[in-house]
């Protein structure tokens, strides 16, 4: 049922405000949205669309943790298929998903506060009057000739593509808030998660640096009894510098490559073009170009503030600190400068981008997967 009868049922019955809801369409939408299972449905599409592309794309993640780090190994960082062959000669297939754990926890929380957050704010932003077009969403919006915005499921699937819109639960703001929005969603899951961050880096090295930790659990108790808080929280000022920017110029370009791609309809809804081969390709599958095109943008970008939170990570770790030390890999602590002194002073732009390769295709793959599946799962369980 549509918002006003909702409002206008008494006692599980229709009343005489079914046609007529006493609010607007738009400030009932809002209150159906903001309501705590709307947040949870949310929270829920988020964490299972995390937690699929986290255990999936693992192995790239344990690449690139090892070519940030080969100094400490005294060694040049290598390719993704040189890193693997020599994890795997070690490790076996197995040592591609060390941290599998950590990982899945991370990402599954995480996944599902940012995307919580994001529509939070998102909502906020919309109240407040800062959306271009002050109309509910995810609502799907209706091509020329079809209903008005209110349109339900049902009508979307006879629009011209066949198909319902896209799901997005954000309102189509200008691109400024779109980059402050998602950097503030970013930083906050991101300084919340940092503990489990830091499991994940050092278990992802764990067997070649001799790491004591026997799992997830085992790791973050040692951590907090020998590291303190100063140890839960290393590499948090370089996460937060890699993050901030990442979802703000990744949620920017993917708004962006929705509206070129047509996603939301947008061009519909201001009589632009008909039907093209644009509208012809499944709404999944645009979504996923949309998401890899800014995942690709967004990752390059900041790759250099993640090589510095993995060193970070790793170089305070106790089974690194009991390897012998050397001109080229002090084990010292250092904080965000002195390292990025140190990696300029190692190779440059290369040492920078130490593992970028495996970083760019994991987080690129990773996006596109997340927000498809996020999007779809919101749009499916919508219907029911």
């Amino acid at each position: 049922a549509d918002c006003g009868n909702q409002r206008g049922r008494v006692g599980g019955k229709p009343s005489s405000l079914d046609r007529k809801p006493d609010h607007p369409p738009f400030a009932c939408s809002m209150a159906v949205a903001n309501a705590p299972p709307e947040r949870w449905r949310t929270f829920a599409a988020g964490a299972v669309s995390g937690t699929v592309t986290g255990a999936l794309l693992q192995p790239l993640d344990v690449i690139r943790t090892h070519a940030q780090g080969a100094v400490f190994r005294s060694q040049r960082p290598q390719g993704i298929m040189a890193t693997a062959r020599a994890i795997m000669a070690e490790d076996g297939v197995a040592g591609l998903y060390k941290g599998i754990g950590p990982t899945v926890a991370r990402v599954c929380l995480g996944a599902g506060l940012y995307f919580t957050i994001l529509t939070e704010l998102s909502s906020m932003a919309r109240a407040a009057g800062l959306a271009k077009h002050p109309q509910p969403l995810p609502a799907p919006v209706p091509a020329a000739g079809t209903a008005g915005v209110g349109a339900g499921p049902a009508q979307a699937e006879h629009q011209p593509d066949g198909q319902a819109r896209a799901a997005l639960p954000l309102a189509p703001l200008p691109a400024s808030m779109n980059f402050a929005i998602g950097a503030s969603a970013r930083c906050i899951a991101a300084a919340l998660l940092n503990p489990l961050a830091l499991v994940k880096t050092r278990m992802e090295w764990s067997r070649r640096g001799g790491s004591p930790y026997k799992g997830a659990f085992s790791a973050v108790v040692s951590i907090a009894r020998t590291e303190g808080v100063r140890g839960m929280l290393s590499g948090l000022g370089p996460t937060i510098m890699r993050d901030a920017p990442f979802s703000g110029i990744y949620l920017t370009t993917f708004r962006l490559a929705r509206r070129a791609l047509r996603v939301d309809g947008e061009a519909a809804a201001v009589g632009g073009p008909g039907p093209d081969i644009v509208d012809m390709l499944p709404l999944p599958l645009r979504t996923f170009t949309a998401a890899l095109i800014g995942g690709a943008v967004a990752t390059v970008i900041v790759h250099p503030a993640d090589t510095i939170r993995t060193r970070l990570q790793l170089r305070s770790a106790p089974f690194l600190q009991q390897q012998p030390q050397t001109a080229d890999a002090p084990l010292v602590r250092a904080g965000i400068a002195k390292e990025l002194k140190l990696v300029w002073q190692e190779g440059g732009l290369a040492s920078l981008f130490a593992g970028a390769g495996a970083r760019v295709a994991k987080r690129t793959m990773s996006t596109a997967i997340t927000w498809t599946l996020f999007e779809e799962g919101l749009r499916r369980s919508s219907r029911r």
